[in-house]
């Protein structure tokens, strides 16, 4: 049996093979309008993008207190002698630490690149997309973003960027471009109406 999109001419659309790219909107890209996507367009607020950032690192927040209690332990028993309870506090600190790093990898570095939706932003229903592609970002650039970050921590207001940047970005979404889009506000386009995360 020959196939369909080399034996003549072929009328209404073709099917395509499995893995196959679908065919660009032509007369959506001459006709000037952008190509619907599914996606919102409106970048989310600072309010919003708090909570999800906080959601995803609940774990290493957590992992800190056992750290911390480690912490002052060993100062008093430093004062009275030899160190005891501090050690088994650090040690639950550091396994609960490689149990959050863990999360980290695959909860904002695989899922949230392939998706754009880490369990703060799936919460929160926003999506991290590239700024150039609308698309998410994978996982290599969502670990850079992450590394990246330190800048808006040890500036403080590379985090607080978004409340008053008309892209609502952070200086690691600058770096990175990148852009946190609220999933809630529909396009307009009714493709992602009933779209559940």
């Amino acid at each position: 049996m020959s196939d369909p999109r080399t034996s003549g001419p072929v009328y209404g659309p073709v099917a395509r093979r499995y893995g196959e790219p679908p065919a660009p909107d032509y007369a959506a890209i001459t006709a000037g309008t952008p190509v619907p996507v599914r996606r919102g367009t409106e970048p989310a607020r600072w309010g919003r993008r708090l909570p999800a950032y906080l959601i995803d690192f609940a774990p290493v927040i957590l992992a800190c207190i056992p750290m911390a209690i480690a912490y002052v332990l060993a100062l008093i028993d430093l004062s009275r002698g030899p160190v005891g309870s501090a050690l088994l506090w650090a040690g639950i600190g550091v396994i609960l630490m490689l149990a959050a790093l863990g999360w980290t990898i695959y909860d904002r570095w695989l899922i949230g690149g392939h998706t754009g939706q880490s369990l703060g932003k799936r919460v929160l229903r926003l999506d991290l997309v590239s700024g150039q592609t609308g698309e998410p970002i994978g996982p290599l650039n969502a670990f850079v973003r992450d590394i990246v970050h330190i800048l808006d921590l040890v500036t403080v207001v590379g985090f607080l960027w978004p409340l008053w940047d008309g892209r609502r970005e952070t200086f690691a979404d600058m770096i990175i471009q990148t852009v946190v889009i609220d999933a809630r506000v529909p396009t307009g386009n009714g493709l992602d109406q009933g779209r559940a995360s």
